[in-house]
């Protein structure tokens, strides 16, 4: 009798443990679940809140200026006004780190246009036009910034502007290792030059791999997207946009780590 009360008891515990298992396996696994997600949302957000604030929007302006004066009277305007646009990052105190044809462009476009004004004179009117051109920064905030150009690498298409008013708070971190085959990145752009004030385009992508000295990503690139910072999961530069397909939609084609840090001599 004794014996069977101990049976009966036994079976008792084994079949509460068992409902306290099932009831308490799946609270744990979705509490798991739930956790990890909430990690890697945090992840993806410092991320995209560091490669946000490390943008910098670069504009080349040529435009045309004409001063008309009847006498002692004059006004002025301005006319076929042209502008280019790209992406750019700050890397250290009053540095931005933008491609190399970038900057080619903005030296071949001042030596195409004459910055000397040309006076005309008809009878009592006189006509004076000149071009002028500008190479201007933005940070991510939408503050304006002279800047010139430090150094070009032609065969890496990388270039270094000096741009007083970038603060080492907005610079990059850049990367000691490059990405691996379908690691997650990120990259903040202007593709055909859309950036405001506090609007900053952020894509997302994977890194497809490399072919000769360039990386290609599986993510978004249009115009305006050359010298766009591409950064890892922990925020730092992995790459650089340089290119992009016009056949095939969302392949984005970068100088890859070895050579931006090649560039910076950041490895002696």
């Amino acid at each position: 009798m004794k014996s069977s009360k101990q049976s009966c008891l036994i079976s008792l515990c084994l079949f509460l443990h068992t409902i306290f298992l099932l009831a308490i396996i799946p609270i744990v696994f979705v509490t798991f679940l739930n956790v990890f997600k909430h990690t890697q949302s945090d992840t993806n957000k410092e991320a995209a809140e560091l490669v946000t604030k490390s943008f910098v929007f670069i504009e080349i302006i040529n435009e045309e200026r004409t001063k008309t004066c009847f006498g002692d009277t004059c006004g002025e305007s301005t006319d076929n006004r042209v502008m280019y646009t790209a992406s750019g990052v700050a890397i250290a105190e009053n540095q931005v780190l933008t491609a190399g044809h970038v900057c080619q462009s903005f030296e071949e476009v001042s030596l195409l246009f004459k910055k000397e004004p040309t006076k005309n004179e008809y009878e009592s009117m006189t006509i004076e036009t000149q071009t002028v051109i500008w190479l201007i920064a933005k940070d991510s905030l939408g503050n304006r910034l002279s800047t010139r150009i430090l150094k070009i690498d032609d065969q890496s298409d990388l270039c270094i502007l000096d741009a007083p008013g970038i603060t080492k708070e907005l610079s990059i971190k850049i990367s000691k290792t490059g990405p691996l085959q379908g690691d997650h990145v990120l990259t903040a752009a202007a593709p055909l030059g859309i950036f405001s004030k506090g609007m900053t385009l952020v894509f997302d992508g994977l890194y497809a791999g490399s072919t000769d000295d360039s990386d290609v990503y599986a993510m978004p690139c249009r115009h305006g997207s050359s010298g766009a910072p591409i950064v890892n999961e922990d925020g730092e530069l992995v790459a650089l946009t340089y290119a992009g397909s016009e056949d095939i939609e969302n392949v984005n084609i970068a100088t890859n780590l070895v050579r931006i840090r090649g560039f910076l001599h950041l490895d002696k």
